[in-house]
């Protein structure tokens, strides 16, 4: 798949009304204030969730990693690729 991410600046007047400034179809990512790190830090984790990428968790992979471990020595452990998780694995 592939996407796209568009950069809108708009201005607000003096009673709030929005006017369409321009359209970026290769919006800067680069934060140069703190401010600025957290707005476009938050928009790429949105894109990523939307798109369907999980983020990265170190302590739940090796809770994870712990729990299968545990089941394989019980016998109880069944392997993820025959189980569906209800997502398309691509």
């Amino acid at each position: 798949s592939c996407y796209e991410l568009f950069g809108f600046d708009v201005f607000l007047d003096k009673v709030l009304r929005p006017w369409l400034i321009e359209v970026n179809i290769s919006p800067s990512l680069m934060g140069s204030s703190p401010l600025d790190q957290k707005i476009k830090g938050t928009l790429m984790a949105d894109v990523f969730h939307l798109i369907g990428n999980v983020p990265y968790d170190e302590k739940a992979l090796k809770s994870d990693r712990l729990v299968e471990k545990m089941q394989r020595r019980s016998g109880s452990y069944r392997s993820k690729k025959n189980v569906s998780s209800g997502r398309n694995n691509q």
